[in-house]
């Protein structure tokens, strides 16, 4: 893996705030659904 003017730990952080999102969007639905 090559690391040039760190795009992958860039690409990676934002990997890591997207998949949060989603989750921070998905639990409450879940848990309407739920409910």
């Amino acid at each position: 893996m090559e690391r040039r003017g760190g795009k992958a730990i860039r690409r990676w952080g934002t990997a890591v705030i997207a998949s949060a999102a989603a989750v921070a969007v998905a639990a409450p639905a879940t848990a309407a659904q739920a409910a």
